[in-house]
């Protein structure tokens, strides 16, 4: 039985593009907990305060999940009812691109506690004079 059967290549497309960026939300969502995993146990008897930007990564992934399901139905999220793509003024693509939005946020949470960490890092283990 093929799960597309009855839908257009859009509606296919628009299933395929959901499906992605779904994989690729929970992909970030196990990157961003092995690295707050990783900060967060303490070195050198001090406990990272950076692994809380890994947290705060997570709370905008779970954000960006909910507003790519509140996009839903995955064959419609991309596709108006004119069978247009990427519409903007649909209201399933725009739940898209506020999930999108969310997901950049996390990122850069994910980077600054990384560059943070780094930096507090390089501080610990420099020579001291």
């Amino acid at each position: 039985m093929n799960m597309f059967w009855g839908l257009s290549s859009a509606q296919t497309l628009s299933s395929w593009l959901v499906i992605g960026l779904f994989t690729f939300y929970f992909v970030l969502i196990v990157f961003g907990l092995g690295a707050f995993h990783s900060m967060s146990r303490p070195r050198h008897d001090r406990s990272h305060m950076m692994a809380g930007w890994h947290l705060l990564a997570l709370f905008w992934l779970a954000l960006a999940l909910v507003a790519l399901v509140w996009a839903g139905p995955a064959e419609n999220a991309f596709v108006n009812p004119l069978g247009q793509m990427f519409d903007t003024g649909y209201r399933g693509f725009q739940c898209v691109l506020i999930s999108a939005i969310f997901a950049f946020v996390s990122v850069a949470c994910m980077a600054i506690g990384f560059v943070a960490t780094a930096a507090r890092q390089r501080h610990i283990t420099a020579p001291q004079d």
